[in-house]
């Protein structure tokens, strides 16, 4: 059996013509959309990172807070550097107490937060530490037990004037002094509300 060679299709002049008006009329109607679509990509302002920051105005939301809280919403007063990302009180339920959580993105981008609340136990405790306690540390003119929530990971946890505050997250340990500072600097009690007496335990 003999091999035959490939037949090579001929085009004729004017199959040639309109193939190529075909390519040029693709190439055409893609320039125009670019030429139309990029104007449209330059007007729309672009996000810098900065723009997912969400700044909260912390001590505004504690004074709306206070008056169902049943104690002062700590409004600790961070350098401009800290911007809380969100603030809200939480009235719990099913066994759980109001707390107040306040977070904070660090210069470094990491994020921290504090809770607070007025009726803490040590079930409460344990499931906002979320780990062992391994040390204590003085911050803020305050002892605060610090424990191992994983991954690198403390929780920092005090009790002052019949609230428990607890901070946590990723920041360092300076990031976290910092807010520690800050928050003995407010008041957790109530205009009006008597301190409690000295011999008084927190709730358990």
């Amino acid at each position: 059996m003999n091999e035959q060679n490939p037949v090579t299709p001929v085009l004729t002049k004017k199959q040639a013509q309109r193939a190529n008006s075909t390519v040029v009329g693709m190439l055409i109607a893609i320039g125009v959309t670019l030429a139309l679509a990029l104007p449209v990509l330059l007007l729309v302002p672009q996000k810098k990172a900065d723009s997912f920051e969400r700044r909260v105005d912390v001590a505004s939301v504690s004074a709306q807070a206070g008056s169902s809280a049943g104690f002062r919403p700590a409004a600790p007063v961070l350098p401009h550097e800290y911007p809380s990302n969100h603030a809200d009180l939480d009235h719990g339920g099913q066994g759980q107490p109001t707390t107040w959580n306040v977070g904070y993105i660090t210069p470094s981008k990491t994020y921290m937060q504090f809770v607070q609340t007025n009726k803490a136990n040590e079930t409460w405790i344990a499931q906002q530490a979320k780990g062992p306690k391994v040390g204590t540390k003085k911050a803020g003119g305050a002892v605060w037990d610090v424990y191992a929530a994983g991954g690198g990971d403390q929780s920092w946890v005090s009790q002052r004037e019949g609230s428990t505050y607890i901070i946590s997250g990723q920041a360092s340990e300076q990031d976290k002094t910092l807010l520690a500072e800050a928050l003995a600097k407010t008041s957790p009690r109530l205009e009006g509300q008597s301190a409690p007496s000295p011999t008084s335990k927190p709730t358990s």
